[in-house]
C-alpha cells in the first residue's frame, strides 16, 4: 500500500469499522470511497465528513467526532436509496465499489465520465493505493481458453450454471452458446486430444463429466458421466497435473471489461472482442 493509504487507514480505520458493523459492508470499501472523496485524506473540506454528506443541496455536514460521522454515515447508508449497495454486504470489495459506484452517492464522480463506466475510478484507486486488498476468499474464475492450431476456445460457467463456449476462427468469435450440462463448481479442464478437445466439469452431483469435440471445437458429443465424487476441488488438481490442458488464465487485464458489462455470459462477448489478441496468445 501507499504510505499516504496506510496514514489514512491508521486515522480513519477507526470509524470504517464502526460503519462496517452498522451495515455489514466492508471496512476496505469503506475506505477506498472515503479516500477518494478526500484526496486519500488531504483534502477534508467539511469538518470530520469523510463522505462529504449533505445537509442540503447547496450544504455539507459539519461533524464533531468521526463517531458521529460514523453514525450518520450508517443512516445515509440506510435511508432507502442505498438497497442495491447494502445487498452486497458479505460480498468480495470489487463487488461493493462497483455497487456504491453505481448508487446515487457517485453524484457523477466515482468513474462513469472519467473511465468508461460506474465505480472505476473506484476501483482504481483500491487497486493502486490499497494494493486490492480484500480479505475474502479468492474464488477460481470459470474461465478456460484453450488454442488449438486453427481456433481459440473459451469456455465458462454461465448464470444457470451450464457450460458455454465462445470460437473464435481466426478472424471472428462465434458467439456464446450452451453446451448444456449443470456445473457444481467453476472448474473447467480443457484437453487438446489425437483425435480433438476434450473438456471436463464437474456436475450437480459432484462427478466428472467429459464433452468431446472432432472438429476443434464446432460440434460436441454427448456428456460422459466418469463417475467419483469431486466436491473439494480435485478437478482443478488434476487439471495443474496435465501439461496439455487449456489451464485458467489470469484474465486481470480484461476482468474490468468484464465487469463493467455484468459478467454474464450474455453480456461478455463485446468485452473478450476487445480482448481478442490476448485470447489468441493465451
Amino acid at each position: 500500500m501507499t504510505p499516504q493509504a496506510l496514514t489514512f487507514i491508521a486515522n480513519f480505520g477507526g470509524v470504517a469499522d464502526q460503519v462496517a458493523a452498522g451495515t455489514g459492508l466492508s471496512r476496505w470499501a469503506l475506505l477506498v470511497q472515503w479516500a477518494k472523496e478526500t484526496a486519500t485524506g488531504t483534502q477534508i473540506l467539511n469538518r470530520n465528513n469523510l463522505g462529504n454528506i449533505r445537509c442540503s443541496s447547496t450544504t455539507f455536514c459539519q461533524y464533531a467526532t468521526l463517531a458521529d460521522f460514523g453514525a450518520a454515515a450508517i443512516a445515509t447508508w440506510e435511508n432507502g436509496f442505498y438497497g442495491a449497495v447494502l445487498a452486497t454486504a458479505g460480498q468480495p470489495v470489487r463487488t461493493q465499489l462497483l455497487a456504491i459506484g453505481a448508487s446515487p452517492w457517485d453524484a457523477g464522480h466515482y468513474g462513469l465520465k472519467e473511465c468508461g463506466y460506474a465505480g472505476c475510478s473506484l476501483i482504481a484507486s483500491w487497486q493502486t493505493e490499497f494494493d486490492s486488498v480484500d480479505p475474502q476468499p479468492k474464488l477460481r474464475r470459470a474461465v478456460t481458453i484453450l488454442a488449438t492450431q486453427n481456433t481459440v476456445n473459451l469456455f465458462v460457467r454461465g448464470t444457470d450454471n451450464a457450460l458455454y463456449q465462445n470460437r473464435f476462427d481466426g478472424s471472428a468469435w462465434s458467439g456464446w452458446r450452451s453446451l448444456g450440462g449443470r456445473m457444481a463448481t467453476p472448474d473447467i479442464i480443457a484437453m487438446r486430444t489425437l483425435t480433438g478437445i476434450d473438456v471436463f466439469i464437474v456436475g450437480q452431483d459432484n462427478a466428472a463429466y467429459l464433452i468431446a469435440s472432432n472438429d476443434d471445437g464446432a460440434t460436441w458429443s454427448p456428456y460422459v458421466n466418469l463417475g467419483g465424487n469431486l466436491s473439494n476441488g480435485q478437478l482443478a488438481a488434476i487439471g495443474s497435473l496435465t501439461p496439455v490442458s487449456g489451464t485458467p488464465v489470469d484474465l486481470t487485464p480484461v476482468e474490468q471489461q468484464l465487469t463493467a458489462v455484468g459478467g454474464t455470459v450474455n453480456k461478455i462477448e463485446s468485452a473478450l472482442s476487445k480482448a481478442g489478441s490476448q485470447l489468441q496468445q493465451a
